[in-house]
């Protein structure tokens, strides 16, 4: 037997030691080390489903931007800045008026189709009447029967 393998079994011994205390001085750390990944995984996954929301929303944007893309020459876009406190789910008032373009009789379209008709326009504001208005009308063909 040579020197080296007399010397070197005691000092893998000693040496195997050492390691399982080191890794026995590491428990306390990882508990705590569990609870720090626990709530990164939590903030990413929060982040993950705001992340979701974001490219719904922008799926949507999309969709509007292609739709005002279609209409691009003609339409004036608007924003609703107040409603009718006699006729409130009937009669909307937008920000867009005369000198704007906007004259009465003008249909009022969004990105999901027919909000309504312009009743008044004035200056820098319009009066809208909602296609839910009871004195709403609007002319339709069914596809299939052709019908209107």
């Amino acid at each position: 037997m040579s020197l080296t393998n007399i010397a070197s079994s005691p000092l893998k011994i000693i040496s195997n030691f050492f390691n399982y205390i080191n890794r026995i001085s590491r428990l306390p750390y990882a508990d705590s080390e569990k609870l720090k990944l626990k709530n990164k995984l939590r903030k990413l996954e929060k982040e993950l489903a705001e992340l979701e929301e974001v490219l719904l929303e922008n799926k949507r944007l999309r969709d509007l931007l292609g739709f005002k893309q279609g209409f691009r020459k003609s339409s004036i876009p608007a924003l609703v800045i107040g409603r009718d406190p006699n006729n409130w789910s009937s009669v909307v008032f937008i920000d867009k008026g005369v000198e704007d373009g906007i004259v009465k009789d003008m249909v009022v379209i969004s990105g999901q189709g027919l909000v309504g008709r312009v009743r008044e326009s004035g200056k820098a504001m319009a009066k809208v009447m909602l296609i839910n208005d009871i004195d709403s009308k609007v002319g339709a063909i069914v596809q299939k029967s052709r019908e209107q």
